[in-house]
């Protein structure tokens, strides 16, 4: 056949984490004019006890600080590499012995997140997550030669 597939996981599972972009302050206030985080506000339709009422006039709701604590556990995706190698009969007739094309994904997916679920980024860190852990990914094509 030729191909291969490789897939490499990270779970973390029974954690607690810290989040500043969901505990108010500078990240985010909840003042309701405006916000960085898609929130499910209270409003007489929704009766959600989570997330408080918008209020213009509080920057920062009454223990807003309670509402950064997440469960943070996850799965997270590191790697996945599909690769091709190319029969030896072809390859001979261009040099190499063996010629090898792939094309790998790290960091593409996060799996069973309560944190990202909430609107959150990467739940992983240690300990506190804020606006500056961005989730990345990257792609990256490659051509194997051996001579």
């Amino acid at each position: 056949m030729g191909f291969d597939l490789t897939v490499v996981a990270f779970a973390r599972w029974g954690a607690t984490m810290n989040s500043s972009l969901h505990g108010g302050g500078f990240v985010n206030t909840y003042q309701g004019t405006y916000n960085n985080l898609k929130t499910n506000y209270w409003t007489p339709e929704n009766r959600e006890q989570w997330n408080p009422k918008a209020n213009s006039a509080a920057t920062n709701p009454l223990n807003r600080s309670v509402m950064s604590y997440f469960d943070g556990s996850f799965v997270k995706i590191r790697s996945i590499s599909l690769g091709y190698n190319l029969d030896v009969s072809q390859v001979k007739r261009m040099g190499p012995r063996n010629c090898r094309v792939y094309a790998t994904a790290a960091d593409p997916f996060i799996l069973f997140s309560p944190f990202r679920r909430a609107g959150g980024i990467d739940p992983e860190g240690t300990g506190a997550v804020g606006a500056d852990t961005p989730p990345t990914w990257s792609l990256i094509f490659g051509l194997n030669l051996s001579f």
